[in-house]
């Protein structure tokens, strides 16, 4: 027993020396982290991968002797690769031997040195001159400006040079087999290939973006020489530049067709089609909730043009003064009174800027902004169809592709897929214009009268069907581009949709909104089909939230309000006016000036006579209602048909008094009644006009207004198919319709019975505010919509063929009504597209 205890104490006595002796613990790594590291490469991190590193540490080097020392350290590395393998030769000129994860590793290094030279001095950016001579950093003489250019022509040219070398080797390693003959591809992606790929790409656009620093770049000296290729190649027209520098050539060709870069004849002698060229790794792009995008070849990019439309905050607070409303020619006030001047005409001053008259198309035309960001993906190809050949190519031929038509891309005679970012073109999009910002202010602009803008998120395709979508009050497109996003992650929408987003001014009042809207939707389609024979013009679907929901039903009713005006002043009783104005929460001043203020009938025949006289048609426009012919299908989301007390309540009242009218609608008003003499401001103000043209925006979304009360039972065409969609702030009714649905529901700005509309083909409660155009159920339900719609119109679904055994047979027995969409099956099919 006791020596049983003593072998014991002396075991444990020993494992504690031997412990305390150790300097291995246990390593802590989390899953994560290993992940990380093996994947982790000089793409992602400034250190080179770990395989790299022990390569690098089986030469007796660091990274930083590596690319101190580049040359003997590529040498280095080559010998302990060959160790062990008689097939490969150090000096291989011809290169056939040399073993695909050796291409790998050979890349990774080359990208390093690449970006190690780009940190240096000489590699960068010349500075400003000095302002004043006398500083230190006076001009160099010029024997010292000859050595520096020297120095930095030999930093950039080893800096393309490296770039070179990485794609070669990336792109061989990528197509080793094609290049070979080999077979050596596992059928399982390894954590190699991918990495490769990853170094193939971010060389490539180190690669083109060289080429589009212009001055700056590494092929800044670069001879440079535009040709057209006869005949055109399968993919379509080609633009073609070619760059020599050195040894070294880049050919790049820019697959275009007319309806995607429309304006290449416009720069005839600019040496670049686009004025920038950014790629899906920068940083200018916006965050958005989701990227919509195919995996594939190539780096996705957003072509921009010199003349995309901008919208900036600063630009709307810094308007150019001779933009605002010019002043009555005989006073140079804008608030003087139009009845010191009675020998003014009524008319002729008024016409000569007006926003009340009808525009010629040049002017509404100039509202409409074709896209400025085009999406393109770059394939980098260097010449050669053998191993060698590839490796030692200095002929590198760059390829740009529209996504939209490309999808897969020929290389050494076998197709791959063509990557694409489609979330990019919107991302960047948002990030150049301040459109929330904007939208706040138009609302607030009390000089001049914001008309209409539509903007045409990508380029125009006649075979794609338009979805037009308003936005609500003191909003933009901005809020849009989420929901635009997800939509087009389904690959069915974006092949067959195409969006134009509108922008008004929500200050301005409702029925003029309405009627600059339909003219510059009018235009839009006019401008881009004047025979009216392309899809587009057909089939189109209006999208509106709040606010925008109110204008997109006015612009599918063919109803004409100017028969309901003088009914806007005949109440049946004092009770009724009572009842209209909640009077039990108000004083008796409040009283007095409700009922002082009384939309009085006979003030309504005069000033209608007199606004017809003189505006004549264009008064008339404003109340006669057409729906747009091309639009089949409408959303209304949250809409306020029957108004809401929330615009009465008084925080609510207090913003409102903040909005003003703009200064241009209220003179063209006021002075052409006013002049007249017949009525006073007084019988304008308790006039059916004068509710109707001389309250803002927000106080016209009370359930009181003048304007519910002539709008509130519009009738739709009967060629239109609506659907609403109501947000349930509480939750307890989603899933629920028609009778089911509780009567006080709200989503706490808009009660249920005002965004409900007989006759529906669907009505949708998602749980949630407001801003339900953001939620998810709500996206999924506008899928749903547009899925039954393209199956009803399916006339040009160019989609896969799994999507087209989901969601239709044949082209002419395509009729699913909403019903037969399975919920689940949408859900899954859009799933695997939100990357």
């Amino acid at each position: 027993m006791s020596t049983k205890l003593t072998l014991s104490t002396l075991s444990l006595a020993l494992t504690l020396i031997i412990t305390g002796c150790s300097t291995l613990h246990k390593p802590k790594q989390i899953q994560s982290k290993i992940i990380e590291t093996h994947r982790a490469n000089i793409t992602t991190r400034p250190q080179i991968s770990a395989v790299a590193s022990s390569i690098l540490l089986s030469s007796g080097l660091t990274q930083d002797e590596c690319m101190n020392a580049f040359d003997d350290c590529l040498d280095k590395v080559k010998e302990v690769l060959a160790f062990g393998n008689p097939q490969v030769a150090v000096n291989d000129r011809q290169h056939q031997h040399i073993a695909r994860p050796t291409l790998a590793l050979l890349s990774e290094l080359y990208y390093t040195k690449a970006l190690s030279l780009g940190e240096q001095d000489a590699c960068q950016s010349p500075t400003r001159p000095p302002l004043d001579p006398h500083y230190a950093n006076a001009p160099l003489s010029a024997s010292e400006q000859a050595d520096e250019q020297k120095e930095r022509h030999a930093c950039l040219s080893a800096k393309r040079d490296a770039i070179k070398a990485s794609i070669n080797h990336s792109y061989a390693y990528l197509f080793y087999d094609n290049l070979t003959g080999r077979q050596t591809t596992s059928p399982l992606v390894t954590e190699s290939d991918i990495k490769a790929q990853d170094l193939y790409h971010v060389a490539s656009n180190a690669l083109i973006g060289e080429l589009y620093k212009v001055q700056n770049g590494a092929f800044a000296d670069a001879h440079q020489q535009g040709f057209n290729l006869t005949p055109a190649s399968d993919y379509g027209h080609i633009l073609a530049n070619s760059y020599r520098s050195d040894d070294v050539t880049v050919n790049l060709y820019l697959v275009n067709d007319p309806d995607y870069i429309t304006n290449p004849d416009k720069h005839p002698h600019n040496q670049h089609l686009l004025s920038d060229l950014v790629s899906a790794y920068d940083s200018r792009l916006a965050d958005l909730n989701t990227t919509s995008s195919r995996a594939g070849l190539g780096i996705p990019y957003v072509g921009v043009l010199s003349d995309r439309p901008m919208i900036t905050v600063r630009e709307l607070v810094s308007q150019n003064p001779s933009t605002e409303p010019r002043t009555n020619h005989a006073t140079d006030s804008p608030n003087a009174n139009p009845a010191d001047n009675p020998t003014d005409s009524p008319t002729n001053d008024i016409k000569a800027n007006n926003p009340l008259l009808s525009q010629d198309l040049d002017s509404i035309a100039s509202r409409i902004h074709p896209t400025g960001h085009m999406l393109l993906t770059g394939v980098v190809k260097p010449q050669g169809t053998h191993l060698s050949d590839v490796l030692s190519a200095n002929v590198l031929d760059v390829h740009f592709f529209n996504p939209y038509k490309t999808k897969d891309v020929e290389i050494l005679g076998k197709n791959y897929p063509l990557s694409a970012n489609f979330s990019a073109g919107y991302a960047l999009w948002l990030a150049e214009n301040q459109l929330q910002g904007v939208g706040i202010l138009n609302m607030l602009n009390k000089n001049t009268a914001t008309l209409p803008q539509l903007f045409m998120l990508k380029p125009y395709d006649p075979n794609q069907k338009v979805i037009i979508m308003i936005h609500g009050l003191a909003s933009s497109p901005a809020t849009w581009v989420n929901l635009t996003n997800n939509l087009f992650a389904d690959p069915v929408l974006r092949d067959n949709y195409q969006v134009w987003q509108v922008f008004y001014a929500t200050n301005l009042p409702m029925l003029e909104n309405r009627y600059q809207i339909r003219e510059v939707i009018d235009t839009a389609y006019t401008l881009t089909d004047p025979n009216g024979t392309h899809p587009a013009s057909r089939h189109s679907v209006i999208i509106g939230h709040s606010m925008g929901g109110i204008m997109a039903r006015m612009l599918v009713s063919d109803d004409d309000l100017l028969p309901r005006l003088d009914d806007l002043g005949k109440l049946d009783d004092l009770d009724e006016l009572v009842d209209a104005t909640h009077i039990d929460s108000m004083d008796d001043g409040d009283l007095n000036k409700i009922t002082n203020n009384q939309i009085r009938p006979h003030n309504n025949a005069a000033i209608r006579q007199l606004l017809a006289d003189t505006y004549q048609e264009d008064f008339h426009n404003r109340f006669a209602l057409h729906a747009l012919p091309q639009v089949d299908t409408a959303v209304f989301i949250s809409a306020p048909f029957a108004g809401t007390d929330y615009a009465d309540r008084w925080f609510t009242r207090f913003a409102r008094r903040v909005v003003r009218l703009p200064l241009d609608i209220t003179k063209t008003v006021t002075d052409t009644i006013i002049n007249s003499g017949q009525v006073d401001s007084t019988q304008l103000q308790n006039s059916a006009i004068g509710s109707l043209y001389l309250q803002n925006g927000p106080s016209q979304l009370s359930d009181q207004s003048a304007f519910i009360k002539l709008t509130k039972e519009l009738t739709i065409n009967d060629n239109v198919a609506y659907h609403t969609i109501m947000g349930d702030r509480v939750g307890s009714a989603e899933g629920l319709q028609g009778n089911l649905v509780g009567q006080n529901l709200s989503d706490g700005i808009v009660p249920y019975d005002s965004s409900h509309l007989d006759g529906a083909v669907s009505e949708t409660v998602v749980t949630g505010g407001h801003n339900i155009h953001e939620n998810p159920k709500t996206i999924l339900q506008l899928r749903k919509i547009l899925h039954e719609h393209l199956a009803r119109h399916g006339d040009h679904v160019t989609t896969d063929v799994a999507n087209d055994e989901k969601y239709g047979q044949d082209k002419e027995s395509r009729n699913p009504k909403m019903d037969d969409i399975d919920e689940k099956s949408v859900e899954e099919e859009i799933k695997p597209n939100l990357n």
